[in-house]
């Protein structure tokens, strides 16, 4: 259904673009000018599941505190701004306002509800 496609779609989007990867060195994030385009695409298409496509948003512009991977101020208070009326939108907002590290819940968004036997995430 177009629905579960649009869910594949941020999802996949939403790890291609994280600023914080979960696998690999952060030299391997794409670069900022890209993420920046995509979040505007993403920004200006219609949200017919906002949750996830917020989630996707969220990731790409999650704050690192590493000025070369963070998106611009403008971007982040525009998407706070559409994030804001969601009810479920407060920890997005949080990992778009600070650096947060990840954390069990973010775990959880990628793997599922348990990790492979061995496989971790370092902090």
């Amino acid at each position: 259904s177009k629905g579960t496609s649009l869910a594949r779609y941020y999802w996949a989007l939403s790890r291609i673009g994280a600023r914080a990867p979960f696998h690999g060195t952060v030299d391997k994030v794409v670069p900022r000018a890209t993420a920046e385009k995509w979040i505007g695409a993403l920004m200006h298409d219609k949200w017919p599941d906002p949750e996830r496509a917020g989630y996707a948003v969220s990731q790409i512009a999650r704050k690192t505190d590493d000025r070369p991977r963070d998106i611009g101020e403008e971007l982040r208070a525009a998407i706070i701004d559409k994030l804001s009326p969601y009810k479920w939108s407060g920890h997005y907002i949080k990992y778009i306002k600070e650096a947060v590290p990840l954390e069990w819940e973010d775990e959880k968004e990628v793997f599922g509800e348990s990790l492979p036997v061995g496989l971790y995430i370092e902090n």
